[in-house]
């Protein structure tokens, strides 16, 4: 299938208004398919400084919870990471390169800037809507990725590894683990997950936060893969692409390095098994009604090698 091509959302005059109780009491029949399926949204910093679209975002992934759905949320802290770095390694744009966190105090400090301003901001949200989430590193939740994702050189979603991939999904060989994760998630509780995470080597490395999010959703199989954002121009909006065809898009378009790590990732989730990536700018789109197929106005990216839709 190739573009669909409904409204352009950034073109409204107002913002999309937040959800009235009765728009999503009809949405709940759409809603139960939901059930028992597991969904990785990814919160860029714009978007959580921003109290209004939190709030609207927050209560939505609170309703899908409710509807008998696992949600993980993975928020940016790239800015924390970049600035932790700059200050104990004196290194810049440490993102775009990988380094380890290699003494206990600093992963303590470390710990300590992702909690402080945007873990508790989201979580304090979420018990607003008696709901109940934990903060925590992916490290300490004991997330084990292979030494090859820190190497710059190699993809870990690279299709000459796919065979080691799915080794991994499989714990073949223990090359990964997971398990804490896929434990706390059986619960009612929404983990609000750092992007840090081990290897085998012992060591701890932070990474891009959305990439992260891209390899959680791809080792849980996850349904969907949500990247949430607000004030990215030109990611396009209102449309359905292949991967193949969007990939062709990306090498032709004008993106900020910014949009660039946003709509990769969402790729790499989508080439990699997830079942569709939708990548929503949250001024004008409401996670639900894009769930259910009631609104068409963020990206939504699927493979269509494999024919889904």
């Amino acid at each position: 299938m190739g573009q669909l091509i409904g409204f352009n959302g950034k073109s409204l005059k107002k913002n999309k208004a937040e959800l009235k109780e009765a728009d999503i009491i009809s949405l709940l029949p759409y809603l139960r398919n939901l059930k028992g399926e597991i969904i990785v949204v990814n919160i860029t910093k714009k978007v959580i400084d921003n109290d209004e679209l939190l709030k609207k975002l927050l209560r939505e992934i609170v309703t899908i919870k409710c509807m008998g759905a696992v949600v993980i949320i993975v928020p940016d802290g790239d800015f924390q990471i970049n600035n932790f770095c700059e200050e104990i390694f004196d290194k810049r744009n440490y993102l775009d390169n990988f380094n380890y966190v290699n003494t206990q105090n600093q992963v303590d400090i470390l710990d300590v800037f992702f909690k402080r301003e945007v873990v508790d901001k989201i979580s304090n949200i979420l018990k607003s809507f008696n709901a109940m989430s934990i903060g925590v590193s992916g490290h300490s939740l004991d997330i084990i990725l292979p030494d090859d994702v820190v190497n710059p050189n190699t993809s870990l979603f690279d299709k000459q590894n796919k065979k080691m991939y799915n080794g991994m999904s499989e714990k073949t060989g223990k090359k990964y683990s997971i398990d804490m994760l896929e434990e706390l998630i059986k619960t009612d509780i929404i983990p609000i997950v750092y992007s840090t995470f081990k290897t085998r080597n012992g060591n701890i490395y932070a990474m891009e936060s959305s990439l992260f999010g891209a390899y959680i959703a791809t080792y849980l199989s996850s349904l969907k893969y949500v990247e949430v954002y607000t004030d990215e121009q030109n990611i396009p909006t209102s449309c359905m692409y292949g991967v193949e065809k969007f990939v062709k898009i990306v090498k032709t378009g004008n993106f900020s390095k910014n949009q660039l790590r946003i709509i990769n990732s969402g790729l790499e989730a989508v080439k990699n098994g997830i079942q569709g990536t939708h990548i929503l700018d949250m001024k004008y789109v409401s996670l639900l009604e894009e769930f259910c197929g009631k609104s068409f106005s963020g990206l939504f990216l699927y493979d269509d090698t494999l024919n889904q839709i």
